[in-house]
C-alpha cells in the first residue's frame, strides 16, 4: 500500500509514544484516523491535534485486553468510515523489571494478557473483517527489539510476550490472503511512557505500580522519527520495519549460535531433509 491519501487507519495505543507518531506521520500522508486507547482523554487530544479538511479522526477508548471494546471499535469504525485500510495493532505495556525466578505470576499474566492476547484478538478481529472487506488492506504488529533478540536481563516476561508477538505476525503473513500485508515493528529504545503503563495494571494482577519515569523515558528516538520510518516502511510492504542498528549485532550473536549448533548437530545426509516440514504441510495451507 504506497498511498495513504483517503485510507482509513486505526491505531491502537494511540494517545502517545509509537502510535501517537504513526497517526502523525499517517495524517501528514493525508490518512483518516481512527485513534483507540485505554485513556481515552490521550486518543481525543491526539484526534483533535491532527483534525483537518483533508484528514478526519475520532477518538475511542478500549482497552485490549478486553475483546468486548475491540468488537466495538471495529464497529465503530466501519460504521463511521466505510472501510478499514490499516490497522496498527500498537497497543502494550511492560512490567517492573525483575529476576525472572523472583518475578509474581500475577505481572506476567497481565502483560501477556495486553501484549499478547490483545495483539490477538486485535489482529483476530479486524483481521476477519478484512479479510470479508476483501480490498487491499496492511496489518502491522508492534513487537519489540526484545522480539528478536535479548537485550537486557530483568525483562525475561516481556521479552517472552514480544517474542510471542513475532511469532503471531509471521504465521499471519503466512495464512492472511496475499491482498493483506503484514508487518511487524521492532524498535529499540524509543522516548515513550511504556515503563509508565505499570500505573494502569489492574488489581486482579496486583494492582498499579509506579512509574519509574514519571513520563516518557529519557533516552531513545523520538516517536515522530519512528512513525515516519514505519510509515515509509509500511508504504513499502515491508515485513520487519527496523530502527535500532545497534540490535543486528544482537540478532548476529543468536543466529551464528543457531546456525553453528545446526551445523555441529546434523548433517544434509542424516535423512533428515525428508522431514521437512514446510514441505510436509505446504498441501495444508490456506490459498491466499
Amino acid at each position: 500500500m504506497d498511498k495513504f491519501a483517503g485510507k482509513v487507519a486505526v491505531i491502537t495505543g494511540a494517545g502517545s509514544g509509537i502510535g501517537r507518531g504513526i497517526a502523525r506521520a499517517l495524517a501528514k500522508r493525508g490518512c483518516h484516523l481512527v485513534l483507540a486507547d485505554i485513556r481515552e482523554d490521550k486518543a481525543a487530544e491526539v484526534a483533535a491535534d491532527l483534525a483537518s479538511a483533508s484528514v478526519q479522526t475520532a477518538a475511542f477508548a478500549c482497552d485490549i485486553s478486553d475483546r468486548q471494546q475491540l468488537e466495538a471499535l471495529a464497529d465503530s469504525a466501519w460504521q463511521r468510515f466505510g472501510q478499514v485500510d490499516l490497522v496498527f495493532c500498537n497497543a502494550g505495556v511492560m512490567p517492573a523489571n525483575s529476576a525472572l525466578l523472583d518475578a509474581g505470576e500475577d505481572a506476567a499474566r497481565w502483560v501477556f494478557e495486553v501484549n499478547y492476547f490483545g495483539t490477538r484478538a486485535t489482529a483476530q478481529i479486524f483481521g476477519r473483517r478484512l479479510v470479508e472487506q476483501g480490498s487491499a488492506a496492511h496489518l502491522v504488529i508492534t513487537g519489540s527489539e526484545n522480539s528478536l533478540c535479548v537485550p537486557a536481563p530483568l525483562m525475561g516476561d516481556y521479552n517472552a510476550s514480544k517474542h510471542a508477538v513475532h511469532s503471531l505476525a509471521d504465521v499471519l503473513r503466512t495464512e492472511l490472503p496475499d491482498v493483506i500485508k503484514v508487518s511487524l515493528v521492532c524498535p529499540g529504545i524509543v522516548k515513550t511512557a511504556l515503563p509508565g503503563t505499570l500505573a494502569l495494571k489492574p488489581e486482579a494482577y496486583g494492582g498499579p505500580g509506579e512509574d519509574p519515569f514519571g513520563g516518557d523515558m529519557p533516552l531513545g528516538l523520538d516517536p515522530d522519527q519512528v512513525g515516519e520510518h514505519v510509515a515509509s516502511e509500511v508504504a513499502a510492504g515491508t515485513f520487519y520495519i527496523l530502527t535500532h542498528h545497534c540490535v543486528r549485532y544482537m540478532v548476529a550473536e543468536r543466529y551464528d549460535e543457531l546456525l553453528a549448533a545446526f551445523d555441529a548437530q546434523t548433517d544434509a545426509a542424516d535423512g533428515t531433509d525428508a522431514l521437512d516440514t514446510r514441505k510436509l504441510m505446504a498441501g495444508m495451507a490456506p490459498s491466499g
